[in-house]
């Protein structure tokens, strides 16, 4: 603590004793230098000795007590950063629950018996060529109800921080099935996407199911990227979203690369250091956990996923994204077994 008198004017005659005695004003104020100090300054006008009208400051170090509020404040937002997930995983598997129900009673019945019944009601009334394009339609239906049953289930245990589903996998399938669940809404908004599988990639240890999520997700966010940066009569000549799957051998020991590219408009800097955060999006109606689940799920596998701009070739502006996944072409239970 220490005392400082200024001699600010001489005092005018008569000046009121409310004037110079009233209470003193205080305010926190953090040095410009490096030290991150700060002090509560508190001010009140005095007479000085000289008949002159000073003012006294008092200086008291807070830097621990900020310090203390400041920790206070992060644990008050951790705390409600933990109570809005624990919100988020209750409706997760409220919502899985309630979805299932429907979904296992579609899946559960054989496509014979969705084709024998179909079959009965239209036996007569449908040209022979037409009824037989109707069962791989049913087929393929009650595939994707299986799937939609299926991923409900390993997104719900996900959140229940349950282990990965691990088995053998090769990842050109996941690939391929992740590209053929999204071309289908890619042609609808005239966009297309460009698959580079590198040869003879080894089957890989890993939840086929929760890996395919990520990918999917990965795709659609490249998609709506180049949708925004395209207009409608131009899509057509927008560049195809890419994803490629090689060993980055680069690193030791070398790990499977998966990578997405699109030629949208970029993410922005502070967009791009946030953009895994719970919560964060910069969408209107975005929940905001997409690429956190994405990250986690990852993370889960002992794997890295990260963002990087895509710049022309002149490197002045942004042209694109590319999301990386990095994937252990062992997992830890493998190497401890060894």
């Amino acid at each position: 603590m220490r005392d400082i008198a200024e001699d600010l004017e001489e005092s005018p005659p008569g000046i009121p004793t409310s004037f110079l005695y009233q209470e003193p004003e205080s305010e926190e104020v953090q040095l410009s230098d490096d030290s991150n100090k700060w002090f509560e300054v508190r001010r009140r006008f005095i007479p000085w000795v000289d008949g002159h009208l000073a003012q006294l400051l008092i200086a008291t170090d807070i830097t621990a007590r900020k310090e203390v509020d400041d920790l206070a404040l992060q644990q008050q937002e951790r705390i409600q950063f933990t109570s809005r997930l624990t919100t988020m995983g209750e409706m997760t598997s409220s919502l899985a629950h309630e979805l299932n129900q429907p979904l296992s009673a579609i899946s559960n019945y054989s496509i014979s018996n969705y084709c024998m019944g179909v079959a009965k009601r239209l036996d007569g009334n449908l040209d022979p060529a037409m009824t037989k394009e109707i069962f791989p339609a049913l087929e393929k239906a009650s595939e994707q109800a299986h799937r939609a049953g299926t991923i409900i289930q390993r997104i719900r245990g996900f959140v229940k921080c349950s282990e990965p589903q691990r088995k053998a996998a090769c990842i050109a399938e996941i690939i391929n099935d992740a590209v053929g669940l999204v071309e289908i809404e890619a042609h609808r908004h005239r966009l297309s996407i460009n698959s580079e599988i590198a040869d003879n990639l080894p089957v890989v240890n890993l939840d086929p199911v929760l890996i395919l999520q990520v990918v999917v997700n990965l795709l659609k966010n490249a998609l709506n990227s180049v949708r925004e940066a395209y207009p409608l009569s131009s899509r057509w000549s927008a560049p195809a979203v890419k994803i490629s799957a090689d060993l980055d051998t680069s690193i030791s020991p070398a790990m499977l690369r998966i990578q997405v590219t699109d030629a949208g408009g970029g993410i922005p800097e502070n967009v791009l250091e946030r953009m895994f955060e719970p919560f964060f999006s910069t969408k209107s109606d975005g929940i905001g956990m997409g690429l956190n689940i994405c990250r986690s799920i990852i993370a889960s596998h002992h794997g890295r996923l990260w963002a990087t701009n895509v710049t022309d070739a002149e490197q002045t502006k942004l042209a694109g994204c590319t999301f990386t996944i990095l994937l252990p072409l062992e997992s830890t239970e493998t190497k401890a077994n060894t």
